[in-house]
This record gives structure tokens, C-alpha cells and sequence, in this order.
């Protein structure tokens, strides 16, 4: 069968005057979904499937100072830190390790950090700042702590029958990225 140019050309054309004249809707974000297999027998399968559906971050302040530069040009000064502080990591509801570790796969992806188990910062530290005249400036160490919800749909196949059944368990995991100062102008 031979088509000519022309009306392969008018076909196309034609599809996009229909398209042209649709309202495209763009897909809505969703978030991402880990499954691991949790269960697998002879007679029952279970798979996780695991969703973020919310992340907040927070700093968690472990000791404060403060400079103040009353001059009249640009100093550099020294905050001095001398108390300690640590986050660990707490989940609201038992998880398997597997289920656990594919949601913070996931976040580390969605957020380019890993959580850590605990992060500790140091009990003595100090650091130079850069102080415009006639400012403060407060020099906070602390941790860096995100906060994730999310739900986890556990599906359990009979493998004899076919028949499925599922269960959801919500959940809240916390803990720490990193320790960092904080500088604020005042």
C-alpha cells in the first residue's frame, strides 16, 4: 500500500488541529513508591509498598554565642561552642528493616542526603565569622533533622487461591542529616 507524502502530511496535520484545540492537562506529582517483597512462601506472598507523602526539616539548636562587632569596618570574630547536642532517629510504628530501608533510599534520593542513625555535634568548637561594623551576629551549631509521614500498604497474596487482602500502617520516621552552623545577621 502506498501513501503519498501529501496525505500523510494532511493526516498529521490534522491530528494536530485536534490537539491544538484540546486543553492538555499536565500529569499531577506524585510521590514516589517503594515496594519490597516482605513475606514469600509457598503459600503466601506479601509485598510493602511505601510512600513519603510529607518532609519538613528543622534545626535543632546544641549551643549558641554570639559577636558583636562595634566598630566601625568589617571584623572577623570568633564564635566559640561549648555544649553538645545529639538527635538519634525514632520511628512511630514497628517496620520491617527492608520496608525502613527503601523509604530512606527514597528520601536520600528525593533530598540528596542520607539520615543517619545518631549524629552527635562536638562539646568544643569554634569558628571565624565575618562581622559588617556595627552588627551581630548569632552563631548557632546544631543538627539538621527532617521529619517523614508517610503509609506503607502491605498486599498478601494466597498463592494457592489468587486471592489478596491488605492492610495499611501509617507512619512517622525522624532523625538527623547533618550537624552545621547556623549564622544569623541581627
Amino acid at each position: 500500500m502506498k501513501i503519498s507524502t501529501r496525505r500523510v502530511a494532511a493526516l498529521f496535520s490534522g491530528a494536530a488541529l485536534v490537539l491544538a484545540g484540546s486543553v492538555l492537562v499536565a500529569p499531577t506529582a506524585q510521590a514516589a513508591t517503594s515496594c519490597v517483597t516482605t513475606a514469600n512462601t509457598s503459600n503466601y506472598r506479601t509485598v510493602a509498598c511505601s510512600t513519603i507523602t510529607s518532609k519538613s526539616s528543622t534545626f535543632v539548636v546544641a549551643d549558641s554565642d554570639g559577636v558583636i562587632n562595634s566598630t566601625g569596618q568589617t571584623a572577623t570574630l570568633e564564635c566559640s561552642i561549648t555544649k553538645s547536642a545529639t538527635v538519634s532517629m525514632s520511628v512511630s510504628t514497628t517496620l520491617e528493616a527492608s520496608v525502613k530501608a527503601g523509604i530512606l533510599a527514597d528520601f536520600k534520593a528525593s533530598v540528596g542526603v542520607s539520615m543517619s542513625a545518631s549524629v552527635t555535634t562536638e562539646s568544643s568548637i569554634k569558628t571565624s565569622v565575618s562581622v559588617p561594623a556595627h552588627k551581630t551576629i548569632l552563631c548557632e551549631r546544631g543538627i539538621v533533622k527532617y521529619t517523614l509521614k508517610g503509609q506503607t500498604v502491605y498486599t498478601t497474596t494466597n498463592m494457592a487461591t489468587g486471592s489478596t487482602s491488605k492492610s495499611t500502617k501509617t507512619w512517622t520516621i525522624a532523625g538527623p542529616t547533618s550537624k552545621t552552623w547556623k549564622l544569623v545577621q541581627q
